[in-house]
């Protein structure tokens, strides 16, 4: 159980936020929670291995369910502007970048991942923890980059949908407050959320009390499964609450669906990662396949006249042709 600690004065500073860098962390949790085939996890996965974005590919191969407090800065209003977020998140203190870094890579001293995992994903991981030590003003800037590109990848076109989904969450809530209060809001939002001891008590099996938190700030999410806390461990600011604001597709965009329903979902991953020439053995690391499975998916739209294939010595390259650049382009690509 955890248990954070609220006086009467900190209750009336309780403030709801949307914040779009808490909604991408969530997503990136998402994309580590099995079933790791979901829509989501594959398209997620996708835009990591095609946009080469290494650190979040190491974090998001860290601890479950758990990711660096400073990848979510504390929304200063309301919604705040996605650039200032992404500022906030370069500029970050490099103490806390190198403690909250430290806290996430090591356990008992060493990384502990939840799968088996390659030499080079290991390699990859222990050398974002090393420079997280070295140089985490440097890390915070690439983590930084990286959530930029993530964010103009796959967040920025369904961000709109997703606020409208959280407003009216947002006005749901607050309605309960109103008419009942807080002792009634927070079970409201999970089951999970209770008011108890004078302080909000989330059920889970991780123990521990927030004394130090000057207020909460609740951030209803899309993509959370569960309420999970963003917290400055040097003990100076508020704390975050995200919790579930109910289901909404996010990935792909809603305009990818009608030519997903046609082509299949792999078969339209697969074209958008050939906007350059790709060998199969490329195309089958990239999306987690056997070859065999991609030569099959690779032979029908060849057939189809959505790939040319060309040979380079030993090797046959793929790239769309530019009847299936019209059908990618088509829906919002």
């Amino acid at each position: 159980m955890l248990h954070i600690d609220l006086s009467g004065e900190q209750v009336t500073k309780i403030r709801f936020a949307l914040s779009p860098m808490a909604e991408t962390s969530m997503v990136l949790l998402a994309a580590t929670r099995r079933p790791l085939r979901s829509r989501l996890s594959s398209t997620t996965w996708l835009v990591i291995k095609e946009h080469r974005l290494e650190y979040l590919a190491a974090l998001c191969r860290g601890r479950p369910s758990y990711l660096p407090s400073f990848m979510a800065p504390l929304p200063s209003g309301y919604e705040p502007d996605v650039e200032d977020q992404l500022h906030a998140i370069a500029t970050t203190p490099a103490r806390r970048v190198a403690d909250e870094m430290s806290a996430f890579f090591t356990e008992g001293g060493e990384f502990t991942h939840r799968r088996p995992v390659s030499d080079k994903v290991l390699l990859r991981v222990h050398g974002a923890g090393r420079l997280s030590q070295r140089d985490p003003q440097s890390l915070a800037q690439r983590i930084a980059d990286e959530l930029a590109c993530f964010w103009n990848q796959l967040m920025t076109r369904q961000w709109s949908n997703i606020r409208s989904h959280l407003e009216a969450e947002v006005s749901r809530q607050a309605d309960t407050v109103v008419r009942h209060g807080w002792v009634a809001a927070f079970p409201n939002m999970h089951p999970s959320l209770s008011w108890r001891e004078g302080g909000l008590a989330i059920d889970t099996p991780c123990d521990g009390r927030i004394f130090w938190s000057r207020s909460l700030i609740l951030l209803p999410s899309v993509h959370a499964h569960r309420p999970g806390l963003f917290a400055d461990i040097h003990k100076q600011r508020d704390t975050a609450l995200t919790y579930p604001a109910g289901q909404m597709e996010t990935a792909p965009a809603a305009a990818d669906r009608p030519l997903g329903q046609v082509l299949g979902r792999t078969r339209l991953a697969l074209l958008k990662s050939l906007g350059l020439a790709r060998t199969t053995a490329e195309l089958a690391e990239m999306h987690t396949l056997t070859a065999g499975s991609i030569s099959y998916h690779l032979t029908r739209l060849h057939t189809a006249g959505l790939v040319h294939r060309q040979r380079r010595g030993r090797s046959v390259y793929y790239r769309r042709s530019s009847q299936a650049d019209l059908l990618i382009h088509g829906v919002g690509d």
